[in-house]
């Protein structure tokens, strides 16, 4: 993979010198011990994907905190869980429903699908991120490179489009909900059917339209950002 990507074109300085191709490492880690690595350069691309094995372990030693009390440690916990910025209503469904085990199995499901436009002049270049925490370009109309394989569901794209009689292109990017795409993918991918995630852009980006469809049944989606 460091071959692969120190063979891509080296990005240019203002100046016009090449600048090196950079790399990163990104360990993420999830409750119930799911472990994934990455590697990020030109694209991100998954290494490494297990789960830890349970130990027990002394609270003081795992956090390397001192704390011995039971409600320091509640509080302890309480203060770190402020500090990370969780969304209200994620956290409120966390302690709803519990914490969700089985959400990094569910993103790692895939799906027989392929992103669409549904405009004459489609862009030539897409850029998506999933939610297994890959991400790559793909250029438009796609190769079998992706086309040819299922996929995981899509967290976000990247475009730039002109539309239809104007001149001036713009970029778009587009945000999808978690719960919507978990919840059509499922329910779509159900009758084994290939599906397209069509996208209409347009200007104002407001009225821009996305929509799952498997040939029988389409779904549109509603709570998808776009800027």
């Amino acid at each position: 993979l460091f071959r692969e990507a120190e063979a891509q074109p080296k990005r240019r300085a203002m100046d016009g010198s090449e600048r090196p191709n950079t790399y990163m490492i990104i360990v993420g880690v999830a409750p119930g011990g799911t472990v994934a690595v990455w590697m990020r350069g030109w694209r991100t691309k998954e290494i490494f994907f297990g789960k830890a094995e349970k130990v027990d372990i002394d609270f003081a030693q795992a956090f390397r905190v001192p704390i011995a009390d039971k409600a320091e440690r509640t509080e302890y916990v309480n203060e770190t869980i402020m500090d990370e910025e969780i969304p209200p209503e994620k956290l409120a469904a966390i302690r709803k429903n519990g914490i969700p085990f089985d959400q990094w199995a569910n993103y790692r499901m895939r799906y027989n699908w392929v992103p669409t436009f549904a405009v004459s002049n489609p862009p030539q270049k897409i850029s998506i991120s999933f939610y297994t925490g890959e991400g790559e370009s793909f250029q438009y109309p796609l190769e079998p490179y992706f086309t040819g394989q299922a996929q995981p569901m899509p967290e976000s794209f990247r475009f730039s489009y002109t539309v239809s009689g104007q001149v001036r292109g713009y970029y778009y990017e587009v945000d999808l909900d978690e719960a919507e795409v978990v919840s059509a993918f499922a329910r779509l991918s159900a009758k084994k059917l290939p599906m397209q995630l069509e996208i209409t852009p347009a200007k104002p980006i407001e009225q821009t339209q996305i929509r799952l469809h498997n040939g029988e049944e389409a779904i549109s989606l509603k709570n998808f950002t776009v800027k």
